[in-house]
């Protein structure tokens, strides 16, 4: 006896006809593929504004060493 069965994941999908195996592993391959390139955007972008951030940051960061060396320099000339 021989039985076919089809994956969850495309049952889900509504498609229930038997796609054969090669098909089949084709299509839960692309679909990999897509997750992985729509994670792999969605870190690049969460990075990008990781480093923005981290830009900023030092900015500030600049500033408040200047600010306090000058109150340094200040409080040294009385």
């Amino acid at each position: 006896m021989i039985s076919f069965q089809l994956a969850k994941s495309l049952r889900s999908e509504g498609n229930l006809e038997y796609e054969g195996i090669i098909k089949t592993t084709h299509k839960h391959m692309n679909m990999h593929w897509v997750n992985t390139v729509r994670t792999r955007k969605g870190f690049d972008e969460a990075q990008k504004e990781s480093i923005e951030t981290q830009k900023k940051n030092l900015e500030a960061q600049k500033e408040n060493y200047e600010k306090t060396e000058r109150i340094r320099q200040d409080l040294l000339k009385v």
